[in-house]
Order: C-alpha cells, then structure tokens, then sequence
C-alpha cells in the first residue's frame, strides 16, 4: 500500500486555495464559504454577524462575481465590483463591513 496523499486530493487542495485567494478579502471568503459550502442563509449568517442582509448580499455577490472572473467566466471591466482594485484590503469589503484591517 502506497503512502502519502492521492493526487486528486492534492489537486482539489490546491483549486480550493486558489479560489479562496481570488476572493481577495475574509468577508467576502466567509460569506460565500458559508452561503455555498455550508448552505446557510444570507438572512442567518447577518443575524449571527450583526451585520445586515443587504451587506451579507453585497459581500456573497462580489465574492461570487470575483469566482466567475477567477474561473474564466466573466470577463474583467473597469468599474466591476470584481475589479481587484475594488476588492484589495481596504476596499469594498472593509466598506461594507465598517472594519479596518490591524
């Protein structure tokens, strides 16, 4: 019986990093990890956050948006929420969330 891990797994490890870094901010990754791998409610995840739906709906947006740029399937436009410029620490995410980053 062989060691170590199987390729696959590998594999999955390493486009699961990679999509998590093309969602370019926490709260962006924390909304859409929560909404689409968990399956929890926009509505449920702003109460426990203190947060308000429509901000929990603004970050699952750019945070799905940057996800269709990431994987080839929207193209990049100036002004686009998916804009890195847009999204980098400090930007959009920390607007909505009312939070600097220490």
């Amino acid at each position: 019986m062989g060691g170590g891990v199987p390729d696959r797994v590998l594999s999955a490890g390493r486009a699961h990093a990679h999509a998590t870094a093309a969602l370019a901010h926490w709260a962006v990754a924390e909304v859409v990890r929560k909404t689409c791998l968990e399956g929890q409610s926009v509505k449920a995840i702003a109460e426990r956050s203190g947060k308000g739906r429509d901000v929990m709906v603004k970050l699952l947006k750019v945070g799905l948006d940057l996800l269709a740029v990431h994987y080839g399937m929207m193209g990049r436009k100036a002004g686009n929420a998916a804009d890195e410029s847009i999204c980098s620490a400090g930007g959009l995410g920390h607007r909505l969330i009312g939070k600097t980053q220490t």
